[in-house]
């Protein structure tokens, strides 16, 4: 991918001389600019407290400054204030923060977030002051899922990765999961036959979630990555998809509606024929 001259420029001035602490608001990167410094960070481990405010990134920059996360291990501060990424960009980032020891804060504020998914955010962390200044109302609640994917024990991953299988109960959970099950693979702490089993247990699971369109739509991107990852191979990726694509027919409000229908016009046809066979039975004896 090619970027602009003066934007991977900028970057690599502002990243020179091992600076700890790097002010680039307002500095117009847009997503271009956002993919080059995800790649210059996946590489940077001076850098504690980089300000990306203002600078029109949206879910795509944020997606990869997501993906960067999970190798730097030297930023502390992301400002990312006054941008526009949104929900699945703000989501990525909740993702890459839960797997994430060092970065311990994200200022989100004035980014065109919704409330759920800033709590699913601070559900997603262990001590939600992480992500600040995004909402002030406090998250009333935990879900056992994000509560235990927090707390995991060392030694006890593999265990405790197939309680968790069973408390997934949405499509969100099921990305966190995968994200928490390849952090493991790649810490050696699960094997690949372990982290292939929890996956495909996951995606059984999941699969089931799939009510609609957009569901499938969204597992189906999961289903990818698990094969790019090697997780699945490419028969039970089919299998699954298929699997997917039906289950969200036959649960589809308009589908079962229209089979309501059909059973309902058959009933009617069957008492028509039973009145017409009357009719007939009665003109038969009038003769």
């Amino acid at each position: 991918m090619m970027f602009p001259f003066n934007k991977k420029t900028k970057i690599e001035k502002a990243l020179a001389n091992d600076a700890a602490d790097v002010n680039l608001k307002n500095g117009n990167l847009g997503n271009n600019g956002a993919v080059c410094l995800a790649e210059a960070l996946k590489a940077n481990q001076t850098l504690q407290k980089i300000n990306l405010g203002r600078n029109f990134i949206g879910y795509e920059g944020a997606g990869k400054l997501a993906e960067a996360l999970n190798d730097n291990q030297a930023l502390q501060v992301i400002g990312l204030w006054n941008n526009s990424i949104g929900d699945e960009g703000a989501e990525t980032l909740g993702y890459a923060l839960a797997c994430n020891k060092t970065l311990w804060t994200v200022h989100l504020n004035n980014n065109p977030i919704s409330s759920n998914i800033l709590s699913r955010i601070r559900l997603c962390v262990k001590d939600p002051g992480r992500v600040t200044r995004v909402d002030h109302r406090r998250v009333a609640c935990r879900t056992n899922f994000y509560s235990m994917v927090v707390n995991l024990t060392a030694g006890q991953q593999n265990s405790e990765l197939k309680q968790l299988n069973k408390l997934i109960e949405d499509l969100h959970a099921t990305k966190l999961f995968y994200t928490v099950v390849a952090s493991l693979l790649r810490a050696r702490v699960l094997t690949e036959e372990e982290s292939s089993l929890h996956i495909s247990t996951a995606l059984e699971k999941s699969v089931k979630l799939c009510t609609g369109p957009v569901e499938v739509a969204e597992f189906k991107l999961i289903l990818e990555k698990s094969e790019s990852d090697g997780f699945i191979d490419r028969k039970n990726m089919h299998f699954f998809d298929n699997q997917a694509e039906r289950n969200a027919v036959f649960t589809d409000r308009r589908f079962v509606n229209l089979m309501e229908a059909v059973k309902s016009n058959i009933a009617r046809i069957k008492g028509l024929e039973a009145n017409v066979e009357a009719i007939n039975n009665s003109v038969n004896a009038i003769r």
